[in-house]
């Protein structure tokens, strides 16, 4: 069995023509694509400095963020500042009839509840 000899394509210039303007074309695109990814990455990065700089205007934390909730030095500065202790003493008769047999999540749900809708 003899195997067939493919024979060489043989390519006109007009192909050349059209292979040379594909390529310049995938270039143009090119380049336009990264024009854009460039100017993406650049608002991104202007968009990080604005997050970082608004996360320096937050205030200092006043409990940390573990639990239970503790206080911070900052925090505890605070509560001494508005005398916290004393005014949480005095609520202690108000909410005792509201949390008797509860579970300690609903304590603490009632508790923060109560903290949050009084006129202080």
């Amino acid at each position: 069995m003899l195997l067939a000899q493919a024979a060489e394509p043989s390519y006109t210039p007009l192909y050349y023509i059209g292979v040379t303007l594909a390529g310049v074309a995938l270039l143009v695109r090119f380049a336009r694509w990264t024009a854009r990814v460039d100017g993406s990455l650049e608002a991104l990065a202007k968009f990080m400095e604005t997050v970082a700089k608004l996360l320096n205007l937050l205030p200092v934390p006043v409990v940390h963020s573990s639990s239970p909730l503790n206080l911070t030095d900052y925090g505890k500065a605070i509560s001494e500042a508005i005398n916290a202790v004393a005014w949480a003493s005095e609520q202690v008769d108000v909410l005792k009839h509201e949390v008797g047999g509860k579970q300690p999540y609903e304590v603490e749900e009632i508790a923060f509840g109560h903290a949050r809708d009084a006129d202080l």
